[in-house]
C-alpha cells in the first residue's frame, strides 16, 4: 500500500438535498454528527485519515445557484459555497477587480484539485485548523 496513512472511509449515510431550505434543516436535525460536502478536498482526506469520521455527509452537489461569482461597487465580491478554486482563477470578473487572487488560485495545487476544492470550503477549514491549532 503506497499510503498507509490513508484508509477507505468510514461508513456514513450520503444525502443530497436540493434546496438550501433542506441544507439547514439536515444540519438542524444532524448537528455536530453531519458535515457538508462541496468538493471534498479537506473532508474526504480528513475522514480517510479518521481525523473526522461523521455519520452523515450532506452534499450541496444538488443544489442549484451555490456557484454564483458576484462583484458590485456597494456591496464588494461575494461567491457561493460552490465556487471551485479554478473558477477563481478564470473569472473574468476576479481577473479584472482582483488580479492577486486569480494568481493566487493558479498557483494552488494541481489542476485536479482546482477543479475540485472549493474556496468556502477551503477557508472554513483554514478557519477550524486555526481555532483547533492556535497559533
Amino acid at each position: 500500500m503506497p499510503y498507509p496513512y490513508l484508509k477507505r472511509l468510514p461508513a456514513f449515510d450520503y444525502l443530497s438535498p436540493e434546496t438550501v431550505e433542506e441544507v439547514i434543516e439536515l444540519l438542524s436535525r444532524y448537528k455536530s454528527e453531519a458535515r457538508i460536502l462541496a468538493g471534498g478536498t479537506d473532508l474526504l482526506l480528513n475522514m480517510k485519515q479518521r481525523k473526522e469520521a461523521p455519520k452523515y455527509v450532506i452534499s450541496l452537489k444538488n443544489v442549484r445557484g451555490l456557484d454564483f461569482i458576484k462583484y458590485d461597487k456597494k456591496s464588494g465580491l461575494s461567491f457561493g459555497p460552490l465556487v471551485t478554486v479554478h473558477a477563481i482563477e478564470i473569472s473574468s470578473i476576479i481577473k479584472d477587480k482582483f488580479p492577486v487572487l486569480a494568481q493566487g488560485a493558479a498557483a494552488l495545487g494541481s489542476v485536479q484539485v482546482r477543479n475540485l476544492a472549493t474556496v468556502a470550503g477551503n477557508l472554513c477549514s483554514a478557519c477550524l485548523r486555526r481555532i483547533r491549532r492556535p497559533a
